[in-house]
């Protein structure tokens, strides 16, 4: 993944999600800065056993793959690169850290993190 996409830990980045529904199966998100610069765009599925996700970059070049798991207790989507979904190609998981949520908060457990701890 290209460097301009790294964040050091607990680096916080504000931003904006504008949604543009292209029909009832599939969704686009624009994601920009506070200043409205372009940060990323995602397109993807919204029906399905799995929902699928796709980030992309400013050419449309795929950056990483988000599959949501489904039967889970917690809403969780997993991480991998570009457009794979194939298990060597997995980088993450993210996942609510309440069932019930006012403010949305997200935990992300590396791949490497088999006890599951946050990072």
């Amino acid at each position: 993944m290209d460097n301009k996409y790294r964040r050091t830990p607990l680096q916080k980045v504000d931003v904006v999600i504008s949604r543009k529904v292209k029909t009832l199966r599939y969704e686009e998100f624009v994601v920009s800065d506070m200043n409205g610069n372009f940060v990323f765009k995602v397109k993807g599925t919204s029906f399905g056993w799995h929902d699928k996700r796709v980030i992309l970059d400013d050419a449309d070049n795929p950056l990483i793959t988000l599959k949501q798991k489904i039967l889970t207790q917690h809403l969780r989507w997993n991480a991998f690169k570009e457009e794979s979904t194939d298990e060597k190609d997995f980088l993450f998981t993210i996942k609510t850290t309440t069932i019930f949520q006012w403010k949305t908060e997200l935990a992300v457990f590396l791949a490497n993190n088999n006890s599951k701890e946050k990072v």
